[in-house]
């Protein structure tokens, strides 16, 4: 039956992986950054994935033995346990969190430190630090919309993060189990959220706060991510330095705790909380990761899966429902439908991608085309506030040569208009080109859940 039988399956690549070696303009921005929102997201893709096959090899979580089966399950989800806990680690899924943060403000010239490197045993919260006040002061002066946009950039990372996962899985059969990832991920969101919305929040403000004391560079950007963007996405015009003075007496009083949100403010944060439960809406939570049609299409299988996705945005939040559709090998399309609102009204917008179309042949190897195409209404100057609609898009394509071998060169070139597209680090108009390889290893043939 669809979603619950184990079938057997041809030559299939354990890995999956983009790797963008350029990614233009952001390697030339605040004098030469590294990495940008597309490298760090494959970095950690890749990295997973790779962790899971690994284990894979000493007891498949896919095996038709259901003991097997259980011990490779067990230990994929303790060691993606032990990538955050008790010490976040590089590359993972902690790391990816904060270099979010850190491009948006990259983007704009701001400097910046991930503490990840630090290594720090059992951290209650884990900065991104060495960023001045003067900095923060400009950005929300000159940038309120990116102001909102970096505090919450780290949970649109592990979202993201989920999303390319089960492409990979989706369309290039990378076989790597990542359901308790997926599991991990979606709770300890929502977890973090909820803290948010709590007495919480004002204690854990209070002990960063004496924990750093009157050293600025030790202080993290914005604190609790959710509320300083509620803060911040409902007070667009409020000066940066209006939060006062921080309780050392030196600098700004950089962090928002629950208790400094206006009532309305903390039902929003309340409600955002909840509304991030429909990400559980996934079927790959189940371990499903395509779902068979029963009827042929050109006497092809016809394959599809649906996932609901809710995403903070620079003016308030998107619902989104991705849409799957995979057709042998001559059919891959992904299909999104947003709602995005702010605190005015509805935003929709659509985007479709196409995935592996063939094109040519050069040298004895195919070159294939991917495509993808985004519109959407969104508030004017991203605020919250606002109640005029502005249509904006995307339009992007990306050429690729190798044919599916082990590694396969690309060139990508991205158009966008102004607006807040979820990875994509900036919210003004942008050409961005990028160069890379596409990495696929270990193959081997295996059963994979259907």
């Amino acid at each position: 039956m669809p979603g619950s039988t184990v079938t057997p399956t041809a030559a299939r690549p354990g890995i999956y992986v983009e790797l963008p070696i350029l990614d233009i303009p952001f390697v030339a921005a605040n004098g030469g950054s590294f990495p940008s929102m597309e490298q760090s997201l494959w970095i950690t893709a890749g990295l997973y994935q790779g962790l899971h096959v690994g284990i894979a090899k000493l007891a498949d979580p896919y095996s038709q033995d259901w003991k097997r089966r259980l011990l490779g399950k067990l230990l994929v989800s303790a060691a993606d346990v032990l990538t955050v806990e008790p010490t976040p680690l590089p590359g993972f899924l902690g790391w990816h969190h904060e270099e979010w943060h850190r491009a948006v403000m990259s983007s704009r010239g701001i400097d910046s430190f991930d503490d990840v490197y630090r290594l720090q045993l059992n951290a209650e919260v884990t900065n991104v630090s060495h960023v001045s006040d003067d900095d923060l002061v400009r950005l929300k002066a000159e940038h309120p919309a990116d102001q909102v946009r970096l505090s919450m950039a780290g949970i649109e990372a592990n979202y993201v993060g989920a999303h390319v996962l089960e492409k990979a899985a989706f369309f290039h059969d990378a076989r790597s189990w990542n359901t308790f990832l997926y599991w991990f991920l979606y709770i300890g969101n929502y977890a973090y959220m909820s803290g948010c919305s709590t007495k919480e929040s004002d204690d854990v403000t209070a002990q960063e706060n004496v924990k750093e004391g009157a050293d600025v560079s030790r202080r993290d950007f914005t604190g609790l991510d959710c509320d300083g963007w509620v803060y911040d996405l409902f007070r667009p015009d409020e000066p940066y330095a209006a939060r006062g003075v921080h309780p050392s007496g030196v600098g700004i009083d950089r962090y928002r705790a629950y208790s400094q949100l206006a009532p309305k403010e903390q039902a929003y944060a309340r409600r955002q909380t909840n509304l991030s439960l429909l990400n559980f809406l996934d079927p790959n939570l189940l371990g499903i990761q395509r779902i068979r049609w029963p009827w042929t299409w050109a006497g092809e299988p016809v394959d599809f899966n649906v996932a609901v996705r809710h995403l903070p945005a620079a003016f308030g939040y998107d619902v989104r429902t991705d849409v799957f559709v995979r057709r042998g090998e001559s059919l891959r399309t992904l299909l999104s439908l947003h709602a995005g609102f702010n605190g005015v009204g509805l935003f929709p917008g659509v985007e479709l991608e196409v995935l592996r179309i063939p094109v040519a042949a050069i040298a004895g190897a195919p070159l294939v085309i991917d495509a993808r195409a985004s519109v959407w209404l969104q508030p004017e100057h991203l605020r919250y506030d606002s109640d005029r609609r502005i249509p904006g898009g995307l339009a992007s394509v990306r050429a690729s040569w190798g044919g599916a071998r082990t590694i396969e060169p690309y060139l990508e070139i991205e158009a966008k208009t102004g607006g807040w597209v979820a990875g994509d680090v900036y919210l003004d108009r942008n050409l961005s080109v990028r160069t890379g390889l596409i990495v696929r290893l270990l193959n081997s043939e295996h059963p994979v859940e259907r």
